[in-house]
């Protein structure tokens, strides 16, 4: 018998609903990663995670100024009221170093505002302080990036991220009543079982939608 192993992702044609997404680093990156990217390396020692924190530590070799910080893709829509709620630490070589919180939208544009460079701080920014619009537009990533002038080689900086919560909006998703789906921190879903064509998906508890032999579950759900 021919069967499915897919990713399914629901999502209905009505308008946006509340999302929020948080991150959890107690089991790894969670799809975090350093910013800028590294370049011709497989593997990043700057970036690991210590008792559910994310730290980034980057030693200069010799630059006059050095940026630093995570990026994490994150697919939703955000206008003047999305609010990210934020505790971090950072600690730079110098004074007059820059923090700042970016939403990468779809239209190519950096929505940004900036953030305490130095020290403990527990923050929340809106999306007006972003200045998002206020009819929401779609994001794709959102990045935590800090700058500071280097006195000296070896000179140290850090930045740790230890809570990071996004209340936005995403489309309305449909509820699939079988298989049951496994889910990530960003709502991407995985079938927790083998899907038989045969029997389809049960969306809503209504009469499975049949999947032809040769289509994706994710043709059929409009993705």
């Amino acid at each position: 018998m021919f069967r499915w192993v897919a990713a399914l992702v629901l999502c209905s044609t009505a308008s946006a609903a509340p999302w929020r997404f948080r991150a959890d680093f107690h089991h790894g990156f969670n799809g975090w990663m350093s910013y800028p990217l590294p370049q011709d390396i497989g593997f990043d020692p700057t970036l690991v995670t210590e008792q559910g924190v994310l730290i980034r530590q980057v030693a200069s070799v010799g630059e006059s100024r050095l940026s630093a910080g995570f990026i994490r893709p994150l697919h939703f829509v955000a206008g003047a009221n999305a609010r990210v709620r934020l505790r971090y630490t950072a600690e730079w070589p110098s004074p007059g170093a820059t923090l700042k919180l970016i939403f990468a939208g779809v239209d190519g544009r950096r929505y940004e505002a900036p953030l305490p460079a130095a020290g403990t701080h527990e923050a929340t920014v809106t999306g007006a302080a972003l200045d998002l619009p206020p009819n929401e537009i779609g994001i794709e990533a959102v990045a935590i990036v800090g700058a500071a002038a280097q006195p000296a080689k070896g000179a140290n900086n850090r930045i740790e991220l230890r809570e990071f919560q996004i209340d936005a909006e995403r489309p309305a998703e449909l509820r699939l009543t079988a298989p049951v789906l496994l889910s990530d921190p960003d709502r991407a879903h995985v079938a927790a079982e083998v899907v038989d064509p045969a029997r389809g998906l049960i969306v809503n508890g209504h009469v499975p939608v049949k999947i032809e032999k040769g289509e994706s579950p994710l043709k059929r759900s409009g993705a």
